[in-house]
């Protein structure tokens, strides 16, 4: 279940933390009257392709994030950003989705993605999803 405020209310550190760092993190999140946005943390650089335009895009490009990820593309060319490719994830799934899905939308393996998450294991393959998880962090509760 997908209820960042449940968890939050029931200590529920296994998803509290991959998504705030802890508790007290998220008691620091003001409303939305002190948003700013700002790029991510980018500890590795890992998203170098978002500000590219669909047609800049090379094969070596989506490969690159492929591998990021902790997977691979299993398509043979580049054929767009909107066509469908055989893709494989860091745990052997194989799937199909567009470039454009991927690396543009945030998607990757859909085995993987649904709940019950186990980022403790995902980080250790997607380097993309491990910037944006707290798991190196310690719990505060």
């Amino acid at each position: 279940m997908a209820d960042p405020l449940k968890w939050v209310k029931e200590r529920n550190m296994e998803f509290v933390k991959p998504f705030f760092g802890s508790v007290e993190n998220w008691k620091k999140i003001g409303d939305w009257d002190c948003y700013e946005c700002k790029e991510g943390p980018h500890k590795n650089e890992n998203f170098p392709y978002r500000f590219k335009k669909d047609e800049e895009y090379t094969l070596a490009d989506v490969k690159t994030h492929a591998g990021k990820r902790g997977g691979e593309l299993l398509s043979e060319g580049m054929y767009g950003m909107d066509v469908i490719h055989k893709w494989k994830c860091g745990f052997g799934h194989e799937f199909e989705a567009t470039p454009k899905l991927i690396i543009m939308g945030g998607h990757w393996c859909p085995e993987c993605s649904p709940a019950p998450w186990n980022f403790n294991e995902l980080v250790k393959v997607d380097k993309m999803l491990a910037d944006y998880c707290f798991l190196d962090q310690e719990v505060v509760t």
